[in-house]
């Protein structure tokens, strides 16, 4: 994901982008790696971290994804938009919803998509996974509320594993964009 939003950042053409990183532990380490970016797009304060807990399970950092939100909206200048990065054990759903609970938010900010990134070559063991046996597994509810999932690492599988991967998601959700990427390559425009 971390690779992702670098592309994005340096691939910005121009445009002013906002990015939230919700860090899970005691040291951030995804937000450091994107502000060093050196994008044109990614000036000092731009990558704003939230480090005290999951944003889509602890109400307080809900809340401060929307007190944030608020910040960027108050600054000068109009941004393009706001990339939300999730903890890999984020359900993305709740964190949606901080799109919608707040008027001032709601009526300045449109959430475009919610983007699910797919490791084509480890996917297959999280989906199955036997331990979770179709209970609260982040991998799955995932790609269901996703409107577009990147199926990455597609340079490490052949066709029919693609093929494959493809279907097992297709059973989860059968309505979301498919994008093939390798190293996290993907126009900001698809996303």
């Amino acid at each position: 994901k971390t690779t992702l939003l670098r592309g994005l950042l340096e691939g910005a053409r121009g445009r002013r982008i906002a990015v939230i990183v919700n860090e899970f532990g005691d040291a951030g380490f995804d937000g450091g790696l994107i502000s060093d970016c050196g994008a044109p797009s990614c000036a000092p304060g731009d990558v704003i971290e939230l480090t005290n807990g999951c944003i889509c399970c602890v109400a307080d950092v809900r809340n401060d994804l929307i007190d944030v939100m608020r910040k960027l909206l108050a600054r000068p200048g109009k941004l393009d938009c706001i990339l939300v990065e999730t903890s890999g054990l984020a359900d993305p759903t709740p964190v949606a919803t901080a799109f919608y609970v707040d008027n001032d938010v709601r009526d300045r900010v449109s959430l475009d998509a919610i983007v699910t990134m797919v490791d084509v070559m480890h996917i297959g063991q999280h989906i199955d996974d036997p331990v979770l046996d179709g209970r609260d597994n982040q991998a799955v509810d995932q790609i269901v509320a996703a409107d577009r999932i990147l199926l990455n690492k597609i340079d490490l599988a052949n066709a029919s594993h693609i093929t494959a991967v493809e279907h097992s998601v297709r059973k989860l959700n059968q309505t979301a964009e498919l994008l093939h990427c390798s190293h996290g390559q993907v126009d900001l425009d698809r996303i």
